[in-house]
């Protein structure tokens, strides 16, 4: 089970000892560092637009079983690798913070994959960031090389099922 604490000057998550442990420590462990917070939702650069008919399925599961996963952020730019509906989510709800799992947009292990035949790179995605416009509904798929082999980026993220109330609870407290 994963529970909210507060860590100099941000929120963090720490993670107590449960059924999932292993699996946890297994994802952690392939990455340089586990770092999760809470952040502003202004913070944050999207780069692909959503779709409405998934954003709806996503919200009625996140008001009714809470957030499992975090999005995931590249640390230095604010890009969003993975999490867009969930983002639009939280805006709807109007939440102004998120939680947030970094990793470092720059590490090789990185890479883009494509759900549809669109072919984009890092830079592509930049530059896309940059120019305030976005990407068509599910032109990039984050992928990260493991000893398994690529896997989407997710599957790196710790599962945190937090509810709204526990999220909205956190924020008044800040």
């Amino acid at each position: 089970m994963l529970r909210w604490r507060q860590g100099i000057g941000r929120f963090i998550l720490s993670l107590e000892i449960g059924d999932s442990m292993d699996d946890h420590l297994t994802k952690i462990n392939e990455l340089e560092s586990f770092n999760v917070e809470l952040v502003s939702i202004h913070y944050l650069k999207p780069h692909e637009e959503i779709d409405n008919n998934r954003l709806t399925e996503i919200k009625e599961s996140i008001i009714k079983e809470g957030l499992k996963f975090p999005i995931v952020v590249d640390i230095e730019s604010k890009i969003i690798l993975d999490g867009h509906h969930r983002l639009a989510v939280f805006k709807e709800l109007e939440i102004d913070k998120i939680p947030v799992y970094y990793v470092n947009y720059s590490d090789k292990k990185i890479i883009i994959d494509t759900w549809n035949e669109i072919r984009v790179t890092k830079d592509d995605i930049i530059k896309m960031v940059n120019s305030g416009k976005l990407f068509p509904n599910k032109t990039t798929k984050h992928m990260i090389f493991s000893n398994n082999g690529y896997r989407h980026i997710s599957s790196i993220t710790p599962r945190i099922n937090v509810n709204i109330s526990e999220i909205l609870n956190t924020i008044k407290k800040q």
